[in-house]
Order: structure tokens, then C-alpha cells, then sequence
């Protein structure tokens, strides 16, 4: 297991029947627990995996649809500069701005 900032990377296959097994080192940091439900999606050759509950399902969709937007508009040219040395009104400032 790899740790970059702060997530961990570890490395797995699909088997035969299309399992895919997740680390137990992952697991545990994450605390992922059997019967754990993932929303699963594909961008390109990427699959990702989100962890859901019932209750939030529906944000947990709107959140993929407003990144998919925002991937959008950064292609087409619609988007901000930032510094870490700015403070958090200084974002909030250009990005109502933008």
C-alpha cells in the first residue's frame, strides 16, 4: 500500500468472473464493511467507486453530475486560478466572480 497526501494506493485485479477485490489495507482505512454499497461509474478507461447509503444516493449523483459539468466548461476554456496563499474569502471572491 502507497500513501499519497492523504490516499492510500494499493493495487488489485479482476478475476475470471469480473470481481475485483479492494485491499484489505484499504478497507481498513476506509472502513468499508461487507454488504457496503458503491455507486460505480466509468469515465474513459477510469472506473471509480463511491461509497453510498441509501439516504444520500440522490446527492451522490447530483455531485457526479456537477463534476461532469465542471470537466465540461474546463475544457471549454471556463475557468479560475487559484493560490494556496489565498484565504477562503479571496476563493469564494473569484469564484462568484468567474
Amino acid at each position: 500500500m502507497y500513501t499519497i497526501y492523504k490516499m492510500e494506493l494499493s493495487i488489485t485485479k479482476m478475476s475470471l468472473n469480473g470481481q475485483v477485490v479492494i485491499p484489505y489495507s484499504i478497507r481498513v482505512v476506509a472502513g468499508i464493511e461487507p454488504a457496503t454499497k458503491f455507486l460505480v461509474f466509468s469515465k474513459g478507461r477510469d472506473i471509480l467507486l463511491k461509497r453510498i447509503d441509501e439516504k444520500n444516493l440522490e446527492q451522490d449523483i447530483n455531485l457526479i453530475r456537477d463534476i461532469e459539468e465542471s470537466e465540461h466548461e474546463i475544457s471549454n476554456g471556463k475557468f479560475v486560478s487559484v493560490s494556496d496563499k489565498m484565504g477562503v474569502g479571496d476563493v469564494d471572491s473569484l469564484l462568484m466572480s468567474a
